[in-house]
């Protein structure tokens, strides 16, 4: 991303929470947060999986990363978060952890818990 579009994507970022903030949607603190002004694109860089089998001489495999911290977007990302945590927890494919997940397993192999199936 060159610095042209960079200050093209500030703008419109800005101008949209200029507009949320005129229409009371956010608050003065809120616009202020979200504000990219003082930001950075987000950074995509690789860790190699140095410990996982590879041929001599050759790359490891790489784990891709996006960072956002300090992104353009960081802000905005926070702010949907905050306000979508509840509402993300009630639907029925919300999984809360591997725990979670691993319960789930095991109600569905061990089936229904009916008359004829106690074990």
């Amino acid at each position: 991303m060159d610095a042209l579009e960079v200050e093209r994507s500030k703008a419109q970022i800005e101008s949209t929470l200029l507009e949320a903030l005129k229409d009371n949607i956010i608050s003065q603190d809120e616009f202020h947060a979200m504000n990219p002004k003082d930001k950075e694109p987000g950074r995509f860089y690789c860790n190699f999986k140095v410990h996982k089998k590879h041929e001599h001489g050759q790359t490891p495999p790489e784990r891709p990363i996006i960072s956002g911290s300090g992104s353009l977007t960081e802000g905005i990302g926070m702010y949907v978060n905050h306000h979508i945590k509840e509402t993300g927890t009630k639907h029925p494919t919300y999984l809360q952890d591997t725990s979670d997940f691993l319960r789930i397993i095991e109600e569905i192999n061990d089936g229904p818990k009916g008359e004829g199936n106690q074990q």
